[in-house]
């Protein structure tokens, strides 16, 4: 199997990694860098409180109306983190991106913006089921060939993109017949440098919950790391079957891209150390990690004290059967409010269903062991045709014996991780506390019990 290097854009930690191989010696560093709005808008018309308390804006700080202009910034904070990790004097030699939805222009622009002109390469692997603009914008693809000499692009599913100017693959060009992942949901920017001469090279791999548009990028919560990279020679490293991965679900079947992960990672393991802090760092990608990750995921949560949740759904049987048979150790759940909404009114907000947001606050009431705390977001179509949501997939899982966190870019659907290709990143030491100070605190210190629950104003 020919070995690609990738390119991916999410999130960024801090602490340095350890890693060699037989061809390449490098350092490693992590960086976390959360997309938490600042918004803090007024509502249009007063909430009452149970008690009668007037509020004429939200309890909580994560309210918004239109991205984050609303709040008098526009600054695109992931773009800004990768920025500050870029080696000074090297430029972009390829892009590989992934995402369900890439229809963000300003996210082209910035790739655009790391090169020379000097013959780049960009791979674009991106949902290809009902493909429309919201999927994949051709005007992104437009943008990055200017820019870039080859654009590739990876549709993963079995509709055909409306254009066959560019150099594209997808899996119904082989047999519609033959198993492939259901929905395409790797989150990743993996970029790839080196000097004008040649001699030295780094890259930066980000990994996260987000999408490639400017809504998710700006307004939305989400989760993100990147990971920097400096080594000696060009060639595979780390990421390489990550981004192998991602490109064999353009054009192989399930059974086929397992067999080429389990190769790959024979020689280029999942896991590492971070150093000087030993932080761990584990890997899984599914659905061909499937089982792996839920047991990871099992072993986790019975070692844990506490457990903080950060999620837009919570549909998985898996992890709430976890949940109630680990009476000892307390989940907390950092909510959208609008499962308040959702329970509540019997109608849908932020894609949350009446039935699944009253069946989850009913689970919490049942188990004294759980309990939920909202995070204010804007769902109401009726102010500016646009909501933001808490799309972040996250745990922290915290014991006497350490701190343990996760992200990831599945939902908490067992299907999911069994039919969907997702990434899931487990980190430990270090790396875990720098996640929880940027991101599981700044929520905690944010949510509102139910009882603040502000709504947004029509």
């Amino acid at each position: 199997m020919a070995f690609r290097n990738f390119i991916w854009l999410i999130f960024v930690v801090t602490a340095l990694v350890a890693w060699r191989s037989e061809a390449v010696a490098q350092q490693t560093w992590g960086s976390p860098t959360p997309n938490i709005p600042s918004c803090s808008n007024v509502y249009s018309e007063p909430k009452f409180l149970g008690d009668g308390t007037e509020l004429t804006a939200p309890a909580g700080q994560l309210y918004c109306l239109n991205y984050d202009r609303a709040a008098g910034s526009y600054s695109i904070q992931l773009f800004d983190q990768i920025l500050q990790l870029v080696e000074p004097g090297h430029l972009l030699r390829n892009a590989y991106i992934s995402a369900h939805f890439l229809n963000s222009t300003e996210a082209a622009a910035f790739v655009c913006s790391l090169t020379d002109g000097g013959g780049a390469n960009v791979v674009l692997s991106v949902q290809a089921e009902h493909v429309t603009t919201s999927h994949l914008d051709e005007k992104v693809v437009k943008n990055l060939s200017h820019c870039f000499e080859n654009v590739r692009i990876n549709l993963i599913g079995c509709d055909p993109f409306p254009s066959r100017q560019y150099d594209i693959r997808q899996p119904c060009a082989i047999s519609e017949e033959e198993s492939f992942v259901a929905s395409h949901h790797l989150k990743f920017v993996i970029l790839e440098f080196s000097d004008k001469a040649g001699d030295s090279f780094s890259s930066i791999a980000s990994f996260g919950s987000g999408n490639v548009t400017i809504g998710s990028l700006t307004t939305n919560i989400e989760d993100w790391i990147a990971f920097k990279s400096i080594y000696e020679e060009q060639g595979a490293i780390w990421w390489s079957c990550i981004s192998n991965y991602a490109n064999d679900l353009a054009s192989a079947t399930s059974e086929m891209v397992a067999q080429n992960h389990i190769d790959c990672t024979s020689n280029y393991p999942s896991s590492f150390t971070v150093e000087p802090s030993n932080s761990g760092v584990e890997i899984f990608l599914t659905p061909v990690q499937a089982d792996a990750y839920f047991d990871r995921l099992a072993s986790e949560v019975e070692a844990a004290d506490a457990v903080t949740i950060v999620a837009q759904f919570f549909e998985s049987k898996r992890l709430l059967e976890a949940m109630a048979e680990n009476d000892d150790t307390q989940f907390q759940l950092l909510l959208d409010d609008a499962y308040f909404e959702a329970a509540s009114s019997g109608t849908s907000a932020n894609f949350i269903q009446p039935t699944k947001a009253q069946e989850l606050l009913e689970f919490v009431r049942e188990n004294d062991n759980v309990s939920a705390c909202y995070l204010q977001t804007n769902h109401d179509f009726g102010i500016n045709g646009m909501t933001n949501t808490v799309h972040a997939r996250s745990m922290m899982f915290e014991s006497s014996n350490g701190l343990t966190t996760m992200i990831g870019s599945a939902h908490f659907r067992d299907g999911a991780i069994f039919r969907n290709s997702e990434q899931q990143i487990f980190l430990g030491g270090a790396l875990a506390s720098a996640h929880k100070e940027s991101f599981f605190e700044p929520l905690l210190g944010k949510c509102v019990d139910v009882q603040a629950v502000g709504i947004a104003g029509k």
